[in-house]
């Protein structure tokens, strides 16, 4: 069976992202077809400070992994989590296998959701974002963001982080898109 050509589950990622589990976040993504909401999970576990990454990806998203765990390690003392981060292997993982990954804007996610993970605290219930990120730590302006955020509200997020560099693209979206959501930009 295709997979993409899935009728659409009002609410299915919506439950999924709204467990408090620690290291869980939505991630917004773009496609050929419109936007797209995936759930991604870190664990972080005893280890030697490495990095695992599955979930059906591409190289561009493997890069943006490596950026945010080196941003994660660069700061790991400004964020509390030196000791754990070096002492810690930690694995992200995207849920939804059946669709392939690309792109950078995941880079902001995989920040937070390594952070959660670090930390065993849980993010905001229903939170997604997209932003691409650098070394330092800095949040980078993304494309796409109409489809993402109109994924975003089908998927039931109530929180959305995305990049301050896209605060006009934001400001000029239509009522009925970002009804019922909180968005806040980030750097």
């Amino acid at each position: 069976k295709d997979f993409d050509a899935r009728p659409y589950r009002p609410g299915r990622l919506a439950r999924l992202i709204d467990a408090r589990t620690a290291g869980r976040i939505g991630v917004l993504g773009w496609t050929e077809v419109g936007g797209a909401v995936s759930q991604l999970e870190a664990l972080a576990v005893v280890g030697e400070g490495k990095l695992q990454f599955t979930g059906n990806v591409k190289e561009h998203i493997k890069e943006s992994c490596a950026v945010a765990f080196t941003c994660l390690k660069a700061k790991g003392q400004e964020l509390g989590i030196d000791g754990l981060v070096t002492g810690m292997d930690l694995h992200l993982h995207f849920t939804d296998i059946e669709t392939t990954k690309e792109g950078f804007s995941a880079g902001l996610a995989f920040t937070l959701a390594g952070l959660s993970a670090l930390r065993r605290q849980p993010l905001f219930p229903r939170l997604a974002t997209t932003g691409a990120i650098t070394l330092h730590g800095d949040v980078q302006r993304i494309e796409g963001i109409y489809e993402k955020v109109v994924a975003a509200r089908l998927a039931g997020v109530r929180r959305l982080l995305y990049p301050r560099g896209n605060s006009a693209d934001v400001k000029s979206l239509a009522p009925l898109v970002t009804q019922g959501m909180e968005l806040f930009a980030v750097s």
